[in-house]
C-alpha cells in the first residue's frame, strides 16, 4: 500500500490536473452529477482556490463595502448598526452555505459552473441594491435586495436537491452524504420561507429584523 505521503502527493497531483480528490466519472457532456469530494480513509490535502472562489470573494468584499457605506451615513441612527448586523449575518450565511457544499462535494461540469455564475451574480445583485440612502433603499432597492438573496438560497437548495435525487445505485453518494444534503435542504427551504416574509415589510428596520429572525431560526434548527 502506498505511504500517506505518496498518496497525498498523488491526490494533490490529481487536483492540479482537474480531477479533485476523487476518481473522475466518464464525461457526460454538459452535465455530470456531483460526487463526494473525499472517499472514506482518503488523505485530505489543502484545496486550491478556483476562479469561482476568487470571484465570490470579490463579491463579498463589495458587499462589505456597500454595507459599511450605509453604516457610515446612518451611524447616528439605530438603523445603521441594525443593517450592519442583519446584512453581515446574511452575507456570512451565504458564504457558509457555499463553503459547506464545497467541503463535501465536487461539481465541476459545465452545468455546475453555470450554477456557480448564477449564484455569484445573485450575491452581486443583492449587494448592488444596498445603497447608503435609507429612503432610496426603501423606495427602489429593498425588495430587489431581498429577491436576489432569496435567489441565492434557491440555488443552494438546488445543489442539495441534486444530491438527494441522485439514484440510490450511485455509489459515489452514500447514505450519510445523502442524508446530510437532505437535512441541509430542509433548513434552506425553511430559510427561504422565512426570508419571504420580508416582502410584506415596508421599512428597512422591519426587513432587517426579518433577516435577524431568519438567522435565529437557523441557529435553533442547528441546535435541535
Amino acid at each position: 500500500a502506498p505511504s500517506p505521503m505518496t498518496q497525498e502527493k498523488r491526490v494533490a497531483a490529481a487536483e492540479v490536473n482537474g480531477h479533485g480528490h476523487h476518481h473522475a466519472k466518464p464525461s457526460r457532456g454538459f452535465y455530470r452529477p456531483a460526487h463526494r469530494l473525499l472517499e472514506w480513509g482518503q488523505v485530505q490535502t489543502g484545496m486550491h482556490a478556483s476562479w469561482g472562489d476568487l470571484f465570490y470573494d470579490l463579491i463579498m468584499v463589495g458587499a462589505a463595502y456597500r454595507t459599511g457605506d450605509f453604516l457610515k451615513k446612518n451611524i447616528r441612527y439605530p438603523v445603521g448598526p441594525l443593517v450592519l448586523a442583519a446584512t453581515g449575518i446574511t452575507w456570512l450565511h451565504s458564504w457558509s452555505h457555499l463553503l459547506q457544499y464545497r467541503c463535501r462535494f465536487s461539481a465541476k461540469s459545465l452545468a455546475h459552473k453555470l450554477v456557480d455564475v448564477v449564484e455569484g451574480l445573485s450575491a452581486a445583485a443583492a449587494a448592488h441594491n444596498i445603497v447608503n440612502d435609507k429612503s432610496a433603499f426603501e423606495q427602489y432597492h429593498m425588495y430587489a435586495f431581498l429577491f436576489w438573496v432569496v435567489v441565492g438560497r434557491v440555488v443552494q437548495a438546488g445543489r442539495r436537491l441534486e444530491i438527494v435525487l441522485l439514484p440510490p445505485t450511485d455509489t459515489e453518494i452514500e447514505g450519510s452524504a445523502r442524508w446530510a444534503a437532505g437535512d441541509m435542504l430542509a433548513r434552506i427551504v425553511v430559510e427561504i420561507v422565512t426570508l419571504c416574509i420580508g416582502f410584506f415589510m415596508n421599512t428597512t428596520e422591519a426587513l432587517m429584523i426579518v433577516l435577524l429572525v431568519t438567522w435565529l431560526v437557523q441557529v435553533i434548527l442547528f441546535v435541535v
